[in-house]
């Protein structure tokens, strides 16, 4: 035991006590690092219809989802090459006629924006009743847009929306997507690196 004077108090400091309190310093900061990094970890979209292994993921947003009663959402090539033309499909059933309006497909990695496309929803939807043209009929549509991706895409899991407005700016369709760009790196298990 080791006693100190230095402020008229008698302090008793019992030998490897200071080690003791760096060491559980320690193991705190990496405690609150790691649940810094567990709550770093991106969440799932809600409702998607497939893995994003398979192919793109989407689901409805959330609020007002359009009336149109999505099918299918596609992209080929996928997963997504770099530098090359994407092919985006959907099909599903419309639910009021529609004559005009505007669409838009904002995609971004992370928060940072990387593609926004926007365009006339009577192009979009180039299979409907009853001509295979605008203005479309209440029934099945079939549409689909393509644009280039840039050769410096980052591979990576990209988020989006895509939004379809009538020529009322009433929601026609809306769904939030998620896509992989180039192929995903396979994580080595923590009993691997052990």
């Amino acid at each position: 035991v080791v006693s100190t004077q230095s402020t008229g108090f008698d302090i008793f400091v019992l030998p490897g006590f200071q080690e003791k309190m760096k060491l559980q310093r320690t193991i705190v900061l990496l405690f609150a690092l790691f649940v810094l990094c567990i709550e770093s970890v991106p969440v799932r979209p809600k409702r998607p219809v497939r893995p994003i292994g398979d192919g793109p993921s989407w689901s409805y947003c959330s609020g007002d989802p359009g009336y149109v009663k999505l099918s299918t959402f596609d992209m080929s090539p996928y997963p997504i090459h770099k530098g090359q033309q994407l092919n985006t499909t959907i099909s599903g059933v419309l639910g009021a006629p529609i004559s005009g309006g505007q669409w838009s497909l904002k995609i971004k990695l992370g928060i940072f924006p990387v593609i926004t496309e926007r365009g006339d929803t009577c192009s979009l939807f180039y299979k409907c009743a009853p001509s295979n043209q605008c203005p479309c009929a209440p029934g099945d549509v079939v549409g689909g847009v393509s644009f280039p991706i840039p050769g410096f895409a980052l591979t990576g899991t990209y988020s989006g929306v895509m939004e379809v407005l009538d020529e009322n700016n009433k929601r026609v369709l809306c769904i939030d997507l998620k896509a992989q760009v180039g192929k995903k790196k396979k994580r080595r298990s923590l009993k691997a690196i052990a």
